[in-house]
This record gives C-alpha cells, sequence and structure tokens, in this order.
C-alpha cells in the first residue's frame, strides 16, 4: 500500500475520503432489512414527518490495485507498518448499509453488484453491517467498481416534544440504553473542564430536554467552522472552538452525555442534486419520543433534521467483525476491532498499494405532493375530476340516481389494502385526498411492498354532488350497514339509518366491493374530527400512521354508531379498518402528512 496513503488512514476516514472496492460479480438484490434493528430498541417516534422527497441514488466506489508486494519487499512492508512478517496481502471492507430510521423510508429497490462475505449487526447501535473480504481479487493492475443503487423516502423531522412529557418520564429509560449512551468513550471523551462547563450551561435548569437546548445553544454560540479540523475529538473541539460537522456533534455529544442525556452520532450525506456531500450530526433520546435530531452546525438544527439527508449509520466507536488484532488507527481505519464511525466505508489493507475514488450520484429527486392540496375544491369539481381522470378508473356500480361510483385496482399481490373516500357527501376534503392518493400511487409506479390497493374515491356521488351529508334518500351510509347493532331511526334525524339495513345501493355496492377483493385492511377517510379510530385487530396500523400525525389514536369516537361501516367490518368481521378523520380547516402540510399516513397504513 502506498506509504502517504497509510499513514494518513485515520484522517483519510474521519474527513470521508473513502472506497468500497468489490470484486466483479453478477448483480444482487439485497435481502430485506427489519424495520427494527437496533440492538437497544427504538422507540417508535408519535411525531409528525412532513415534506417528503423520493430519491433514487447510487453510491459508486472505484478501486486500483497498483501493486501487491511479495517477498523481502512485503516483510519490509509489514515491518514498518506492524503487521506480522508473515502477513500475506490482504484487503477487508466494511460498510453500512442504508436502512430505515425515523426520517428514512427504505424501499425495496435496493441492488448492489456483489454479494458480501458477510453481513452482521453492530452489537451496539443496531446498524447493518457488510464486509467483504477482498483478497481474492488483489492483482495488479486490476480496477474494479461498485455500484450500489437505492430509492428511499426522506422526511423533514420535527418531533413536537412536551418537555413535561419527558420530565414525567425520565426514569423510563432503560437502564441499559441510559448508561450505553451516556458513558465516555474514545472520540467522545468526559473531561473535568467540560463537566464544571455543563454545571454553568445548564445552571439551575432540572428539564432535560431544555437542558438539551442549552447545550445546543451552548455549542453554537462556541464553535466555529472549520475544515479541515486540526484533531479529532470531544476534546480537541472544546480546546479548539473551531471545527468542522463532526467536531460539532462530538462536542454536544460528550456535553449532553456529561449532563446525563443519552445522545449518539448519525452519520450520513447531504443528498441533494446541488448539494451532495458527507455529513454527520447528532441524536439525542427521549421517553416517549425515541431519538431525536440534533445538527448543531445548522442554526435551524435543534429537533429537526431537513429531507436533504441520507443516513447511514448511527454511533460511534462501531464494532466490526474481522478486524485483524494488529490493525491500528496508526495505519488502518479499525482497531480493537472497531471503527470510529462509518459513512460509506472502512477498510484495513495490508501488502498493496492502491489507488481509490468515490462518486455520490442523485439519478432522480422529487417531491410527489407538489401542486396537492393547495387548493380545497367543492364536490362537484372533485367528482369531475374523479370521471375525467386519465387513470384506469373502472364503473364499480351505480349511486341511486345513476352517477357512476368509480374504482380503481393498482398494484398485485395476495396483500390488499382497501381505501374508501366520500362515504359522507359533505366531507369534501376526504374525496380529494383520496383521489390524490391514486395521483400518487400511479406517479411513483407502486412499489411491492404496497401489495394490492383498491381505491373508491366517492362511495356518495350524490351526497357529494349536493353538498349533504347523506345520499339522496337522506340516508347515512354509514348507519345502513346490516350489523348486529342497526338500529332504525327518524328521517329527520342527520344519522337517519334507512327505511331497512342494507336498504341503499351504495351500502350493498361496498359490501360487494369488501366481498370480491377480500381486502387485509381498510381504510375510509372522513371528517372533521381530526382523529385515528380504528375497529377490528387495527391498533397497530393506527400507531403506525400517527409516525405522520398528530391526532389521537382511539376505538372510541365518542358517540353510539349503529349500523356502522366499521361495526360491521372490523368489529363484526375482523377486518383491521381504520377511520382516518381529517381536520376541519385543511392546511398544505396535512394533505401531505394524511398522504403519508395512509402509505403507512398500506405498507403495514
Amino acid at each position: 500500500m502506498n506509504l502517504s496513503i497509510q499513514q494518513k488512514a485515520l484522517i483519510r476516514l474521519f474527513l470521508t475520503l473513502g472506497v468500497i472496492i468489490l470484486v466483479v460479480s453478477n448483480c444482487a438484490y439485497l435481502p430485506d432489512v427489519s424495520k427494527k434493528s437496533s440492538a437497544l430498541a427504538d422507540q417508535i417516534n408519535p411525531a409528525t414527518l412532513s415534506n417528503p422527497r423520493l430519491v433514487s441514488g447510487e453510491l459508486i466506489i472505484n478501486f486500483n490495485i497498483e501493486e501487491v508486494l511479495a517477498d523481502t519487499a512485503l516483510t519490509t512492508w509489514n515491518r514498518a507498518h506492524g503487521v506480522p512478517v508473515d502477513q500475506p496481502p490482504l484487503l477487508r471492507i466494511w460498510s453500512s448499509d442504508i436502512t430505515e430510521q425515523p426520517a428514512q423510508q427504505q424501499l425495496e429497490n435496493r441492488v448492489i453488484s456483489i454479494v458480501p462475505t458477510d453481513i452482521f449487526t453492530d452489537s451496539d447501535n443496531g446498524n447493518r453491517i457488510l464486509y467483504w473480504d477482498l483478497t481474492d481479487s488483489l492483482k495488479p493492475g486490476n480496477s474494479f467498481s461498485i455500484t450500489r443503487r437505492f430509492e428511499y423516502t426522506t422526511y423533514e423531522f420535527a418531533p413536537r416534544i412536551n418537555p413535561v412529557t419527558v420530565a414525567q418520564n425520565w426514569n423510563l429509560i432503560p437502564d441499559s440504553l441510559r448508561s450505553f449512551y451516556t458513558k465516555p468513550e474514545q472520540f467522545l471523551e468526559q473531561t473535568p473542564e467540560m463537566v464544571t462547563e455543563v454545571i454553568s450551561i445548564i445552571a439551575k435548569e432540572a428539564n432535560p430536554f431544555r437542558k438539551s437546548e442549552l447545550i445546543f445553544n451552548w455549542v453554537r454560540q462556541n464553535m466555529t467552522y472549520v475544515y479541515p479540523p486540526k484533531a479529532r475529538g470531544a476534546i480537541a473541539a472544546f480546546k479548539n472552538g473551531s471545527d468542522d460537522c463532526g467536531q460539532y456533534s462530538a462536542l454536544f455529544i460528550s456535553l449532553c452525555r456529561i449532563a446525563g442525556i443519552p445522545a449518539r452520532q448519525q452519520s450520513g450525506f447531504n443528498f441533494m442534486l446541488d448539494n451532495t456531500g458527507y455529513h454527520v450530526w447528532a441524536e439525542i433520546f427521549l421517553p416517549t419520543y425515541g431519538w431525536i435530531p440534533m445538527d448543531p452546525t445548522r442554526e435551524n438544527g435543534f429537533n429537526y433534521i431537513d429531507n436533504t439527508r441520507l443516513i447511514a449509520s448511527v454511533g460511534m466507536n462501531i464494532p466490526l467483525k474481522y478486524v485483524p488484532s494488529w490493525s491500528t488507527y496508526e495505519f488502518q481505519e479499525a482497531e480493537n476491532g472497531r471503527t470510529p464511525f462509518m459513512q460509506l466505508f472502512s477498510m484495513v489493507a495490508s501488502g498493496i498499494e492502491i489507488h481509490t475514488s468515490t462518486e455520490l450520484n442523485i439519478l432522480e429527486s422529487i417531491d410527489p405532493y407538489s401542486g396537492i392540496g393547495k387548493t380545497a375544491l367543492m364536490g362537484p369539481q372533485i367528482y369531475k375530476n374523479l370521471a375525467a381522470s386519465k387513470l384506469p378508473f373502472a364503473v364499480a356500480g351505480e349511486s341511486t340516481t345513476g352517477h357512476p361510483i368509480y374504482l380503481l385496482e393498482l398494484g398485485s399481490g395476495v396483500n390488499t389494502s382497501l381505501i374508501f373516500g366520500g362515504f359522507h357527501g359533505d366531507e369534501e376534503a376526504g374525496s380529494q385526498l383520496v383521489l390524490e392518493l391514486a395521483n400518487i400511487l400511479t406517479r411513483e409506479k407502486l412499489q411491492p411492498e404496497f401489495g394490492r390497493v383498491i381505491i373508491v374515491p366517492v362511495l356518495n356521488p350524490d351526497g357529494l354532488l349536493a353538498d349533504t351529508r347523506t345520499n339522496i334518500n337522506d340516508v347515512d351510509i354509514n348507519r345502513n350497514f346490516p350489523t348486529k347493532n342497526w338500529s332504525p331511526s327518524t328521517k329527520i334525524d342527520k344519522y337517519y339509518s334507512g327505511p331497512a339495513a342494507g336498504s341503499e345501493i351504495e351500502t350493498l355496492l361496498a359490501i360487494e366491493i369488501i366481498k370480491k377483493y377480500q381486502p387485509d385492511r381498510i381504510i375510509t377517510v372522513h371528517a372533521p374530527l381530526e382523529m385515528i379510530n380504528y375497529d377490528g385487530p387495527a391498533t397497530e396500523i393506527a400507531n403506525s400512521m400517527a409516525r405522520f400525525l398528530d391526532y389521537p389514536v382511539t376505538s372510541d369516537i365518542g358517540y353510539p354508531t349503529p349500523g356502522s361501516f366499521g361495526t360491521y367490518t372490523g368489529i363484526e368481521r375482523n377486518i383491521p379498518v381504520i377511520t382516518l378523520e381529517l381536520p376541519r380547516q385543511m392546511q398544505s402540510a396535512d394533505w401531505v402528512q394524511n398522504l403519508e399516513a395512509i402509505k403507512a397504513a398500506i405498507r403495514y
């Protein structure tokens, strides 16, 4: 290996001028990744995610073997670099896989040009590590490249934190998590001078969340961004007061740990068409909320990250398998079975001279919700747009007055989701939202993970066109289903249940659709109660939606609902049913967040 490169190996790792080296092989799809990979199990964060961005990208790493040493040259090289004299040339690579995070949804289209030698989980932080032993590929003059292609959705992540809730539940943090993420470690040191400073920073503040804000503000006020840094670690940042993003984060993490707040590093990339590069930031752990983003290099980075990130790993001093016992940071990027942190790769090599280069490419970056929800439409316009849609809607049936009831079938597979809008004609936003969902899922080229999706934007077109809750017969469709608790009511009642259970054409059509498609889950969209109501075995689906919405999750809507759709399907037929109640007034962010919540339910 080139001597100057080896002497700067640790610096190069921290400055992220890295490479992954791969032998030529057929492309392979990586196996599915568990959504809950952390060894210290992350809590589901109920915070609102917003402004999704769909990204298709690739990480290209080029590698050229310039020389493979042998005989006396190899022995001399080994002695000079602390390697056993009889060690043959060696090349090993580790790379953290891209997995799901609260602000990052990993899609299935992930391709890598060679199957790793091994895949294992980092026992400390839960990172999924890809490992290659590439020693057999070492031949002078050989050049190799690897392209890792992937698709993901990234979100703005701005958790809504109640400091009182944090304080009340502080003792619920698991002891193992608390002790691990508040301890000092290499590059995250804790000194008496730093302890004194933390005492001064937090003064008499008792609330942990507010303590973190005081520390965040102190770091921003006392650090100046300089790249490259003079040295690495929290001590260096504390003394120098001028370093890069990694140093900002290291200092913030160490000061939080001193204050008793669990904190860790998150590593990855800025991944935008006009701004692609390496970046790291921090997270703190709060009870009932989980891991919360903190980026002290950004003015708005407290409790917030934007949707420009690609997250690669969490934690520092990441444990690795297969690190040679002789590997040290003097010449390599791993020591004592660990690497400082991981963005693109870590490497251990001996007895070779190599040249590496990397590329971070964005193939596509789109805002799937451009233009959606800019204007809330009235019922006639919604139905006109539906009738004129270029999507392959079929006519599932007709309303009492003969208006077509449209149905769209997307995707395939045994996992079926059924989405209804427009039970009530005066809840126009629900119909508009479901029609927008159809447009988005079609534009996104429905991913396999969604299975089959059946969409009925307007079940009650007569009511939609007349701006009435009921159908043309003054019957509330959502009280007309033939349930065990159906009961007659008077026609002047706005919840009029009809002359008999199942008397209405629209009701019977909904039942027919359910029988035909046998859905695994059903979502109906209503307004204006602003909640996630569920019937049947749908608790976990409702909770998955709550990640995107600041709505209460409940099985009780607050009043009796005899003859309701939820009772008919969820309670009496054990189908998971969600009744998503939109706000009375839909703001622009509400459209996006509710659409993302429905997509989460479909994916579940």
